[in-house]
């Protein structure tokens, strides 16, 4: 098993959610859009937010982060391409972090 394998297969991966820093009209054209936003972020954290997705392995630690999210949920988060991206750049992150432990 390669350990890019490995790594995968044991990595434990945890996704935290922050406020967002910048409005959503720094982002966001339409008022509509804009609106439904700030409407759902008093109830839904996941309305807007900046995601960090933190990858763990024998000790080591990668994090990714993605800002200017809306999302209705979590689920709604790991079911969008970006998640897959995240989780895959924290991954490679934590083999060239094995890697070059190995490799001193």
């Amino acid at each position: 098993m390669t350990i890019e394998t490995t790594i995968a297969q044991q990595a434990d991966i945890t996704i935290t959610i922050h406020p967002e820093d910048c409005h959503p009209r720094q982002c966001f054209d339409n008022a509509d859009d804009i609106t439904s936003i700030l409407e759902s972020l008093e109830n839904n954290p996941w309305a807007w937010c900046c995601v960090q997705v933190t990858a763990t392995w024998n000790g080591l630690t990668a994090t990714d982060y993605l800002g200017g999210c809306s999302y209705d949920n979590e689920r709604g988060f790991r079911l969008c391409n970006y998640y897959l991206d995240m989780k895959r750049n924290c991954i490679a992150d934590l083999v060239k972090q094995a890697t070059a432990i190995r490799a001193a």
